[in-house]
């Protein structure tokens, strides 16, 4: 399906309150600061999909997240954008069409934006990464489609993350993908949306390790794969929390075990 100029990034979430996953797709254009879109397909929940839909989002979009931010309990989406800096706030209105609320200011190069419950709330904050700013930055969400101050930690290059309790703390952590040296920075989190501990590792070979819902190892896992890029490595790692978190492999916990062989340094 045709979506546009420059598309690098999707999600899957319900958007019209149907049951039913859509699709929303960012495509950059020709990358200046007014061509960036959100292309929003509504699926039929037999793998059908509708004609896309466009919305504007900042200049040369990189990354989009899915979730409820403002209490409604429909999904809106939140976009990294490149050329701008920032990152676009777009409130649906229940049906599957969105209108952009708020922008935050993140700084050089946002590759990558999540929602998570990161601070001592029940409700959904921003994360976001800045590569050459060297940060990542946390806007604790008010659940009214409007963010608190960003909290700020530094990190090199930092090109994606994802969002996990990774120590069984119940308190959000962060894995953090950096591009320049091939390393994996692990950010503990304090539910303030600061990071309490930084762990650097280099990536040399990916295990992934899928668990039944009887927690017993599926057959098949381990698979262990020798990573020269730690970029690679990581992304494969993230892609791997995608495919269990969106149900593609029927059957399969979402409480997965995925363990990387890091040599710290």
């Amino acid at each position: 399906m045709p979506v546009g100029a420059g598309t690098s990034d999707v999600v899957t979430a319900d958007l019209n309150g149907d049951g039913k996953l859509d699709l929303a797709v960012v495509a950059s254009g020709d990358g200046s600061a007014g061509s960036g879109r959100v292309a929003v397909s509504l699926g039929n929940g037999a793998g059908g999909l509708g004609s896309f839909t466009t919305v504007r989002s900042g200049g040369a979009p990189t990354a989009i997240a899915a979730g409820d931010v403002n209490g409604d309990l429909v999904a809106d989406l939140v976009v990294a954008n490149s050329a701008t800096a920032n990152v676009t706030v777009l409130l649906n209105s229940g049906t599957g069409s969105f209108t952009a609320t708020a922008t935050l200011a993140v700084g050089a190069t946002p590759n990558d934006v999540a929602l998570d419950q990161i601070d001592r709330g029940r409700v959904l904050d921003v994360v976001a990464v800045s590569e050459t700013g060297d940060f990542v930055k946390v806007w604790p969400g008010n659940n009214n489609g409007t963010f608190k101050a960003p909290v700020t930690t530094s990190v090199s290059n930092p090109v994606s993350l994802a969002v996990m309790d990774l120590n069984n703390d119940h308190m959000r952590d962060a894995v953090v993908a950096s591009a320049a040296d091939n390393r994996v920075r692990v950010l503990l989190g304090d539910r303030t949306g600061r990071s309490v501990g930084a762990r650097v590792h280099r990536v040399d070979r990916l295990h992934v390790v899928l668990f039944s819902k009887r927690r017993e190892p599926i057959p098949g896992a381990p698979i262990a794969t020798p990573m020269r890029s730690g970029f690679v490595a990581t992304a494969l790692v993230i892609a791997a929390l995608l495919v269990l978190a969106l149900g593609i492999l029927p059957g399969i916990s979402l409480d997965v075990a995925l363990a990387a062989s890091l040599r710290k340094g």
